[in-house]
């Protein structure tokens, strides 16, 4: 398996998971069936594997030295996990990997719109 499909697989379906149990409990199940102490767990696990993911993360991009697939995939998760103000600010290197993708993302748009 290269690099690229490992990435992925493993810190984004990680790093989703909790993501996901916080948003069915806020919005998604009926109201009788949600728990707002769930909220503290999911938000516990994300930055367990938040940590995992910074003590791996590249310095640049994930997979080599251009923007890939996992790029798009592992940026897409922790993007919505800063929506939800999950952002763990003591892994410097993730803070900064988000603004990369973020930067990435914009110049991939401009590129796109010349193209029309």
């Amino acid at each position: 398996m290269t690099k690229v499909e490992q990435w992925p697989s493993s810190p984004a379906l990680e790093l989703e998971q909790p993501l996901g149990v916080s948003q069915k409990h806020q919005f998604i199940l009926p109201e009788i069936s949600r728990s707002q102490e769930v909220e503290s767990s999911c938000l516990y696990e994300f930055e367990m594997q938040s940590a995992i993911l910074a003590n791996s993360l590249p310095i640049k991009i994930l997979a080599a030295d251009r923007f890939t697939l996992a790029d798009l995939f592992v940026s897409h998760v922790l993007m919505w996990a800063h929506s939800k103000g999950y952002t763990d600010k003591r892994h410097q290197n993730i803070v900064d990997y988000i603004s990369r993708m973020r930067k990435c993302s914009h110049l991939l748009k401009q590129k796109i719109l010349q193209l029309h």
